[in-house]
């Protein structure tokens, strides 16, 4: 089967782009899902009947995305962000906590909707004004792994999400309520979605009277507030996030 059955407009495109779409396009249907092995450079050229040379381009901007891992010599397999904090924690983990050790986060859900995209939102995640979206309240809660167990789970985090309902058609608020340790791990194995690369900006702001209760803190407070829209392989938008985050236990980490 050519790669012109998968994509007939690809005479207009670089081969590997085709080739790079169709290997996006299996992971995210579950072909290959998170953690596999994904064939190897000869199968895939064979595959798609394209040269290796194409395959190897089209593998290497899908590991330099993040999307795939190459592990030596044992092949290239689909990078499970819930198994590879380190990755995922380099890669998206703006906000830590300022104590050394082992911290965790655990997090409870607020508020899950669908609701119409505002203008604002629309225009940020690169869709029509009023589309469907999930709007996701969460608060989230910092602690020292192995400490006692009279130590409180502190609030020092209020999570805002809105999400495209046509890319996460499938969630529902019983998923999300679920301990969400890693958020981008979540999206992968539980939505298919695959988030490669984000952008984010910070800006200093005050707690509102609702956070400030939850943080147990006074007014006024100050926070760090995360502004970030993060994108998939096909660099469509797939979430909008406002992070707000107490500045007394955590920082901000330019990577």
């Amino acid at each position: 089967m050519s790669l012109n059955q998968f994509f007939p407009t690809v005479q207009r495109r670089a081969l590997y782009e085709g080739v790079k779409d169709e290997i996006t396009r299996r992971i995210h249907q579950g072909m290959w899902g998170a953690g596999t092995m994904i064939p190897n450079e000869i199968e895939l050229a064979k595959l798609f009947q394209v040269s290796q040379g194409t395959v190897r381009r089209a593998l290497h901007e899908l590991v330099e995305a993040g999307l795939l891992i190459r592990r030596q010599g044992k092949g290239t397999f689909v990078n499970d962000y819930g198994h590879n904090r380190a990755f995922t924690d380099k890669q998206f983990v703006r906000v830590r906590p300022d104590a050394d050790g082992i911290w965790r986060c655990r997090s409870r859900l607020v508020l899950f909707e669908e609701t119409a995209a505002s203008q604002k939102t629309a225009r940020l995640l690169g869709i029509a004004p009023n589309s469907p979206v999930i709007h996701i309240r969460r608060e989230l809660m910092t602690f020292a792994v192995g400490a006692i167990r009279e130590t409180k789970e502190l609030v020092d985090g209020f999570d805002e999400l809105f999400l495209p309902k046509d890319i996460f058609p499938t969630l529902s608020a019983d998923m999300f309520s679920e301990d969400i340790r890693s958020l981008y791990g979540f999206y992968q194995r539980r939505c298919g979605v695959t988030v490669t690369r984000v952008e984010d900006m910070a800006k200093a702001a005050l707690v509102n009277p609702e956070q400030a209760a939850a943080a147990g803190v006074s007014m006024p407070y100050p926070a760090i507030r995360l502004h970030r829209v993060s994108y998939a392989v096909n660099d469509r938008a797939v979430e909008l996030r406002y992070l707000t985050t107490i500045t007394e236990r955590c920082h901000f980490v330019f990577n």
